[in-house]
């Protein structure tokens, strides 16, 4: 059995990889070659952690495993990435481990490959203001796949914690691009793409601040409760997910 280290794991493996990878898996998805397996995710009542399994079979790689993670919100003050993963894949043909992956850094990658397929397959073509709601430590790695996607011209940050905001726009400062720092609504009315990443359990966007035509990846709502933009953005949305059954569940309600 190997067991792949964090480290090694950010030296091999670049978010255009995983973007490609998870293309594939919505492909295998869509056509019934691939599976995923009900989702467990459910609050600890312990360190305000979220911890939960999610798993899946595709028959064409063969590859089967499952993840183990959660979020952990205190772990930034201690120098640990808030959200943690770890995935056991298994052989296909016995049922036996064949690998133990660290999955932290692959987690962040293949949440921002999501939102980025997003973009490139749903935004109009003359998109160039991007916005994020949140400013966490999953928020750089949005930014950066959305601009593998398309040349943004401005990148609008609205975080209720103008500290993280702003350290986040230092994380940024090699890229193309205006970096600014506004408020929610200001982010939603001058922005051509949103991409919502918080643990929030109110909404924060409102129906009136979003433009028509603008492109929404809603990333946050992955748990039952959580909850990051107003029911009637959702009612009167084009809607997109890559599981339905699972988004109607533990994704934003309309």
């Amino acid at each position: 059995m190997y067991y792949v280290s964090e480290s090694v794991v950010q030296q091999t493996v670049s978010q255009e990889q995983v973007t490609a990878a998870v293309e594939h898996a919505y492909t295998a998805y869509a056509t019934g070659d691939a599976v995923n397996f009900p989702v467990v995710r459910e609050t600890l009542d312990y360190a305000d952690a979220i911890f939960g399994f999610k798993s899946g079979f595709d028959k064409s790689g063969p590859v089967l495993g499952v993840k183990a993670g959660g979020l952990w919100p205190g772990n930034r003050a201690k120098g640990l990435a808030n959200h943690q993963s770890t995935i056991c894949l298994f052989d296909a043909e016995t049922g036996s481990p064949h690998a133990l992956v660290r999955g932290t850094y692959l987690t962040a990658l293949r949440t921002a490959a999501a939102s980025a397929l997003s973009i490139r397959h749903l935004a109009k073509n003359d998109a160039e203001r991007l916005g994020i709601v949140g400013a966490g430590g999953q928020s750089e790695y949005q930014i950066r796949a959305a601009l593998s996607e398309r040349e943004f011209r401005t990148i609008r940050i609205a975080d209720h914690n103008r500290d993280q905001a702003g350290q986040l726009k230092q994380q940024l400062d090699d890229i193309d691009g205006e970096l600014i720092i506004v408020d929610p609504e200001t982010m939603a009315k001058e922005s051509d793409v949103i991409i919502t990443v918080t643990p929030s359990r109110e909404p924060i966007l409102k129906a009136d601040w979003i433009q028509p035509g603008t492109h929404l990846a809603c990333m946050g709502a992955d748990t039952k409760g959580k909850h990051e933009v107003d029911v009637e953005i959702v009612s009167n949305a084009s809607v997109f997910g890559d599981d339905p059954a699972q988004a109607v569940t533990i994704g934003e309600k309309d």
